[in-house]
């Protein structure tokens, strides 16, 4: 790749600012590997930048409001999830997975959308976050640090109330693995809402919105394939081993057709709530423009 090749990929207020005399520059001395990597890593740093990529305009509101809800919804999703892997346990050690197709094909589905969903909330979440970092460091933003702080301070803390459970037993009793659930869904709320602030009060420019987009599409597609993984999961189990359904043994003690209704639900209400958010996000053309 040329070096003008490269260049084309900053931002064009950067180019129409600096690609001539960076160019000359380049011309005069000889271009190692070391030259490549900043060139890459200052088309990163002129993207996230809203003096090069351009302030975030009504369009971009209206996006950022839409990946808020999006990322919200994923959380609803992870929670869900939780549920569901806790309601596979029992058909995992009675080998119905391995012994029947359906059920297998249902909870793979779900494992592949879950990470895939996962991979690109990260994707989309990263560049944010770090414009976030830097415009809390650059202003002394106090507010915005304590709320990207929020979500590992409560996995931690999650981690830490984990472990010493299993230091003080061997096994954990019904009432520690309620509190664990009742905590994980209240941090699950807590960093949602952290998060959701911090992005509300940070200036973001339209190209990492847009980018952010992008990935939004992908999560809910790979949400929808969890979705429907779950419920393949469950029409397989009921129709394997429909005694499975009136179980209510396990720590929680809880029937597993009310859980996997729960699962159902929540995880098609987060779906739902995705795909609003995006139908009424501003499309694709207005982030390609200029």
């Amino acid at each position: 790749m040329q070096i003008a090749t490269l260049l084309r990929y900053y931002p064009p207020a950067w180019r129409a600012r600096y690609e001539d005399e960076v160019t000359d520059v380049l011309e005069q001395h000889r271009v190692s590997y070391a030259t490549w990597f900043d060139l890459v890593r200052g088309a990163f740093d002129a993207h996230l930048d809203p003096r090069f990529s351009g302030a975030v305009g009504a369009a971009g509101r209206r996006l950022r409001r839409a990946e808020i809800a999006i990322f919200c919804a994923f959380i609803a999703f992870v929670v869900a999830g939780i549920g569901f892997q806790k309601l596979t346990e029992d058909a995992d050690k009675a080998g119905l997975m391995q012994a029947h197709a359906a059920i297998g094909i249902g909870y793979y589905a779900v494992i592949v959308g879950a990470v895939v969903a996962l991979l690109a909330v990260v994707a989309g979440g990263l560049p944010i976050a770090a414009i976030i970092a830097r415009q809390a460091l650059a202003a002394s933003r106090r507010d915005l640090l304590a709320m990207l702080v929020v979500p590992p301070l409560l996995f931690v803390a999650l981690v830490a109330w984990g472990a010493v459970d299993l230091r003080s037993s061997s096994t954990i009793d019904s009432a520690s693995i309620r509190g664990l659930i009742g905590f994980f869904v209240l941090a699950a709320i807590a960093s949602a809402a952290a998060v959701s602030l911090a992005v509300a009060r940070t200036d973001l420019n339209d190209v990492v919105l847009g980018l952010a987009r992008w990935a939004s599409i992908i999560a809910t597609a790979a949400m929808g394939l969890s979705l429907a993984g779950v419920v393949v999961w469950g029409v397989g189990l009921h129709s394997a081993a429909p005694s499975s359904f009136a179980l209510d043994g396990g720590v929680l003690t809880s029937y597993a057709y009310v859980t996997f209704l729960r699962v159902v639900i929540v995880m098609a209400l987060a779906v739902v709530a995705s795909l609003v958010a995006l139908w009424r996000a501003p499309g694709r053309d207005v982030f390609m423009a200029g």
